[in-house]
């Protein structure tokens, strides 16, 4: 058994239920020695407290956790924390908004996406063009490096440069350019 299927979490995403969902869990109370041993007493977690949403489509979970050196949540403390998880999941919402539009179906090659930076930016160097091709087709700096040959803070930099010609100061304001 793989130690993510022991999660209490886990079980609540895989059933698919949707809804929103808060779980506590100690690290006593973990059945699994071999989970508790790898994901709570070698990092010195003594307990977590997570907030679930769970979609049909996606699920977040947000977690806060408690070192065993200050021990578990009192119960004050389980309050106050209970209070800030939603705030935390929409902050992890929006999050997982932005990596789902950098993520998720691409727009055309990025021949043609490389095309039509160069039709809206014709000031941009071909290897500024690459770069930003790339990067709005959603690949990594490592990935763009091997794909193009070059070191990743030379992709860094030709990012740089591309955005501060396309006038965007993100990768959000990139994708909607």
């Amino acid at each position: 058994m793989e130690h993510f299927a022991s999660d209490v979490n886990f079980g609540l995403v895989s059933r698919r239920r949707a809804g929103t969902y808060v779980s506590y869990q100690t690290a006593d109370e973990i059945a699994s020695s071999q989970y508790r041993h790898a994901c709570h007493d070698r990092t010195g977690i003594a307990d977590r407290l997570s907030l679930l949403s769970v979609g049909p489509v996606r699920s977040t979970s947000v977690s806060v956790y408690r070192s065993r050196g200050n021990g578990r949540f009192s119960d004050r403390e389980l309050d106050r924390a209970g209070a800030l998880l939603p705030i935390l999941m929409v902050s992890a919402d929006l999050h997982g908004g932005v990596k789902a539009v950098i993520s998720g179906p691409r727009n055309g090659t990025i021949e043609e996406t490389q095309a039509s930076l160069r039709s809206r930016y014709p000031r941009m160097t071909v290897r500024e063009l690459e770069v930003a091709a790339r990067v709005k087709t959603g690949m990594s700096a490592l990935q763009i490096a091997a794909e193009l040959g070059i070191a990743g803070t030379m992709v860094i930099t030709h990012r740089n440069s591309a955005y501060a010609r396309m006038g965007v100061a993100t990768l959000r304001e990139l994708l909607l350019a």
